[in-house]
């Protein structure tokens, strides 16, 4: 197989799309939705080595609570081990490579591979290696870790152990969320319900239409639009480079509309809190034409529960019209037939920054110019 750079992948030119975005908010060449080997240089090297926010901490509340998921194309397993503490690793025995945990657990003792029956710690430790040599040393065999912290009531993982930690990564989360009033206190809220959706679309076409309200007054006419402060003149907009935020505050107009606010954070996670909800989700992409939508949706303790899980439902049938917006998107593009979007800087500004953070990780990975 011939290995490739970075740099042969895109096949097109970084600095002067950049150029072209600013200027005329012209966005990406569309094959960057459809290419096999852009998309796995974006699994290897930007959602493999980004932190995201994988989890409701509250799916970890006791000892012995273990959840798997996975991110890039690393599977994971986080865990919280007897003394309290969070852990997290690559779901994969050190064996013979089989997953040592197939689904989330709400309480065990230990992380028994299926295979082969070698048993691991919480803390990762290999504890069995069953009919194994006297000398075998099972301390240098533990599970390979990953980096794991806690934000408010989020669990944020970066399949690189080595990764910075995430306030440093991610500086400006803390102070856009405070200038926001985004309530970070995990006793707040308690998770009602989760969703998954696999969606035949490329996860930057998610990511683009997740961050804008352009089209909150025509596919979601009845539901966020008819419903929500999305009007474009209250919108708020804070960008940070890789975590923008936008809000949507009360309206003296029309104050029987809700306001929200929302935390996008770069490569693939929005944290939404509305009137007595606070809604999390987070993309895990699959191959160029597919992503999955995981989506967490948390109740305020205090809340009305019939009109949390009717907001709840008013958030999926939203979500069910972006999906199909998408798929169309998605099989556009792969006509061979389109041309870079042309997108409207006054109401995209998310989308533009968004397409600004691809062009700027693509220049990153080009400057490696790693061999994978």
């Amino acid at each position: 197989m011939r290995t490739t750079t970075t740099s042969d992948i895109f096949r097109f030119d970084i600095s002067a799309a950049k150029q072209a975005l600013n200027a005329d908010g012209i966005g990406l060449p569309p094959h960057t939705y459809t290419d096999q080997q852009i998309f796995d240089c974006e699994i290897a090297l930007l959602h493999g080595r980004a932190w995201t926010c994988f989890a409701p901490l509250e799916k970890l509340a006791h000892p012995g609570s273990v959840i798997t998921g996975q991110v890039g194309k690393v599977p994971v397993i986080v865990s919280r081990a007897r003394d309290g503490n969070i852990h997290g690793f690559v779901n994969a025995c050190r064996h013979r490579g089989y997953t040592v945990v197939e689904r989330d657990k709400a309480k065990c003792l230990t992380l028994t591979c299926r295979y082969h029956s070698w048993s691991y710690d919480l803390s990762g430790n290999l504890i069995a290696a069953p009919d194994s040599e006297e000398s075998f040393d099972k301390t240098a065999h533990g599970l390979l870790p990953i980096s794991v912290e806690v934000w408010g009531p989020f669990i944020f993982v970066n399949p690189d152990p080595d990764a910075k930690p995430l306030l440093e990564a991610m500086d400006r989360l803390e102070p856009v969320a405070r200038q926001l009033g985004f309530d970070r206190n995990p006793e707040r809220y308690r998770l009602m319900e989760t969703t998954e959706n696999d969606q035949n679309a490329n996860w930057k076409l998610w990511w683009e239409n997740a961050t804008e309200c352009y089209h909150c007054p025509t596919i979601h006419a009845s539901t966020f639009g008819a419903n929500f402060q999305s009007r474009p003149e209250n919108a708020v907009f804070q960008n940070s480079g890789f975590v923008t935020a936008t809000s949507f505050p009360p309206s003296s107009d029309d104050p029987a509309l809700k306001p929200a606010t929302a935390i996008h954070l770069f490569p693939g996670c929005h944290l939404v809190q509305e009137t007595g909800l606070m809604v999390m989700s987070r993309i895990v992409p699959k191959a160029p034409d597919l992503c999955t939508v995981i989506a967490y949706y948390f109740g305020e303790v205090d809340a009305d529960e019939s009109q949390v899980r009717n907001t709840i439902d008013l958030w999926k049938r939203t979500y069910a019209e972006d999906f199909e917006v998408v798929r169309h998107q998605q099989a556009t593009l792969a006509s061979g037939r389109t041309r870079p979007f042309r997108y409207v800087p006054s109401r995209e500004f998310q989308v533009i920054q968004h397409v600004q953070n691809v062009l700027t990780s693509y220049e990153s990975m080009s400057a490696r110019q790693q061999l994978y």
